[in-house]
This record gives structure tokens, sequence and C-alpha cells, in this order.
């Protein structure tokens, strides 16, 4: 799985389900120093989308996980096989 194989469907499903929400192909959080991948803005929530492709790794998502809780109402990883048990452990559940 790739980033650009992922982002064209995750684009689609969020705006079928938040029809509502503004939908931002990037995010930059902390001063630009952290980004979440795709952002949904509605009145309702925050909701920030990371994708790790398989090639992607996952030593940045410690950091980006704390600045996604201090920041968003809510994120979702979207991630390939190769990160779907690691994906697992820096995130909370």
């Amino acid at each position: 799985m790739q980033d650009t194989d992922v982002r064209p469907p995750l684009v689609r499903s969020v705006q079928a389900t938040c029809p509502e929400a503004w939908v931002l192909p990037e995010l930059g959080l902390e001063l630009g120093l952290v980004r979440v991948d795709l952002a949904a803005l509605s009145t309702a929530c925050l909701h920030g989308y990371d994708v790790k492709a398989d090639a992607d790794t996952l030593r940045r998502l410690p950091a980006q996980t704390a600045c996604y809780g201090a920041v968003l109402d809510r994120c979702t990883l979207v991630a390939g096989a190769e990160h779907l048990e690691r994906g697992h452990e820096p995130v909370p559940g």
C-alpha cells in the first residue's frame, strides 16, 4: 500500500461520512513541526487522519500521537498491512 493509493478513497469516505466537514489534505500542528495527513473540520469536531503506508516508518508516531492528542478531538491511524500490529503500540486505545 502506498500513500497515493489511500488518500483518494480516504477523502471520499470522510466526505461521505461527514458531508458538512471541511476536508483539508494536510494540517500543520505545533508550528508546522507535526502534520496530520488529512483533517476533517466540522462544528462537531476536529478529526485527523494519519496515513502510514507500508514504506513509511513508525519512528515519529509516538511524538505525533502526543501532539494529535493535545490538538485534535479524534485521530484515526490509517495503516498498511506492514504496520497493523506495531501501529497499535504507540497509539492510545
